[in-house]
């Protein structure tokens, strides 16, 4: 499943939730237009997210309790990734990147899948 599809199937993407109150306290996500990028990335990329879509939703998680869910190695075209706008700071900590990559490798190696 690419990124568009998993945007799109599970509505992360706050653009396609409307506007709202923006606190995540029973309302509806803000939406952010996003200004052209100057920018691009050079190929596709891999995009680590959780591998529970139906986790439960809550405001702040923790690393291991987003190591939990799983993981899934997702590819991603620029195109999409200008799309998409990541506003939590935890999904950005190394150690929730190598939990990730450490998961998704023992599966590879023993089998077992994320």
């Amino acid at each position: 499943m690419s990124l568009s599809q998993a945007v799109a199937k599970g509505s992360r993407d706050p653009s396609e939730r409307g506007g709202g109150d923006g606190g995540g306290r029973g309302g509806t996500r803000p939406v952010w237009h996003l200004p052209p990028s100057t920018l691009s990335s050079p190929g596709r990329i891999v995009v680590l997210r959780s591998g529970d879509p139906k986790a439960r939703v809550k405001d702040r998680k923790t690393v291991s309790e987003r190591l939990d869910e799983g993981v899934v190695a997702q590819t991603a075209t620029d195109e999409e990734l200008r799309r998409v706008v990541w506003g939590d700071p935890v999904c950005h900590v190394m150690r929730l990147y190598s939990g990730r990559i450490e998961t998704l490798a023992v599966g590879a190696v023993t089998g077992k899948h994320g």
